[in-house]
């Protein structure tokens, strides 16, 4: 990849709502988003990226403005995907794709990128190893470390690895450094349950989605934790669909009706793990959503929060001043596009043990 200047495009104004009261949970970013999963905070939490998939750009807000506008920024022109960002050194990696990972400066200009499909020929001649198709990248050092399903000679089915590889190009040493049984329809569940990697300080954990569900150190040193949140020890069967658009649709309408894990992130030491529940009450539909506060030095579960939300489908943002819950609308078959709305919540109103601010089941009105 040659190095450009990134392209920064002003859009239209988009102001932040604040509401009068001050035990209100709705802080709204007002702009128009198309689908986003993944983003991060810079500027000691006053700057929010967000990387919005659907016109593969980085949306960025500075809040230290009086009026906080959305500066669209397009680091590389005609990417097919913009699915994840994560700060690395000086920068950050950009997930542009299944495969692709590209690096970028603090200004957003391209430095190098990553083809992450790798084959027989990186693992050596004497090892089984067929292919690896990586699901989740996390920076560590000055390595990539990540989660992905592996194939081995002989075997039908593909399993989890945990690898790790140096983060700037040639990739020339691919490290397997376990391989990781899947646990009933794990492999069914990773493919809509995002992120289910994290990182606290020197360790990366994975949030495993067997029966019952667990989370995994994975750095630096493989074993698993027993703290977890209860209620989830038996996962619905997934229902057999199509690849495409509509079957995509269908199984968005049944993860409405499970009670599942759906998602792992981290803030500071701590783990927090996303859980959906349907409504129970026909006059107050949609979802209920929880965050679950895990230390795992202790491996000690701590408290949990009610999200104020009843979207079918989210997204969070942990940062240290605010953290960003991202609404996610429904599928826009055949492009797969959705919009998002964007809350942001005080991030001590999840993160202290001590906070009332979330303990009642409210949610934020449109």
């Amino acid at each position: 990849m040659t190095r450009g200047t990134a392209v920064l495009l002003l859009a239209g104004l988009c102001l932040i709502s604040w509401p009068a009261a001050a035990t209100s949970p709705c802080r709204e970013l007002a702009t128009d988003l198309g689908s986003v999963y993944d983003g991060t905070w810079t500027d000691g939490g006053d700057v929010l990226i967000l990387a919005e998939d659907s016109r593969q750009r980085l949306a960025r807000f500075d809040l230290r403005a009086t009026d906080i506008t959305l500066e669209a920024i397009v680091p590389v022109p005609d990417l097919d995907r913009l699915i994840a960002i994560e700060p690395f050194e000086n920068g950050y990696w950009l997930n542009a794709g299944v495969y692709h990972w590209i690096e970028l400066d603090k200004t957003f200009t391209p430095r190098s990128s990553l083809d992450l499909l790798f084959s027989v020929s990186l693992f050596g001649p004497q090892s089984d190893l067929v292919q690896l198709v990586p699901r989740e990248v996390v920076p560590f050092g000055d390595r990539l470390v990540g989660l992905g399903h592996v194939r081995r000679r002989g075997e039908e089915h593909a399993a989890l690895a945990l690898f790790g590889f140096q983060a700037r190009p040639p990739i020339e040493d691919v490290r397997v450094f376990e391989l990781i049984p899947s646990l009933g329809q794990e492999n069914e569940y990773v493919s809509f349950t995002y992120p289910l990697v994290a990182r606290t300080g020197d360790e990366v954990f994975a949030l495993r989605l067997g029966e019952p569900p667990r989370i995994d150190r994975l750095v630096p040193r493989h074993e698993a934790l027993t703290a977890f949140p209860p209620g989830f020890e038996r996962l619905t069967d997934v229902p057999q669909t199509t690849g495409d658009a509509e079957g995509w649709t269908v199984k968005e309408r049944w993860l409405e009706t499970t009670v599942s894990p759906s998602g792992l992130y981290a803030r500071g030491e701590h783990l927090y793990v996303l859980t959906r529940r349907p409504s129970e009450s026909s006059a107050d539909p949609g979802s209920r959503w929880h965050v679950h506060a895990i230390d795992p030095e202790r491996d000690r579960l701590g408290h949990a929060v009610i999200l104020p939300t009843r979207a079918a489908k989210i997204a969070l943002v942990p940062g240290p001043k605010h953290w960003a819950l991202l609404e996610l609308g429904p599928l826009e078959p055949p492009t797969l596009h959705r919009d998002t709305r964007v809350v942001l919540i005080p991030a001590a109103w999840i993160e202290d043990p001590a906070s009332t601010a979330l303990a009642t089941d409210v949610h934020c009105a449109r």
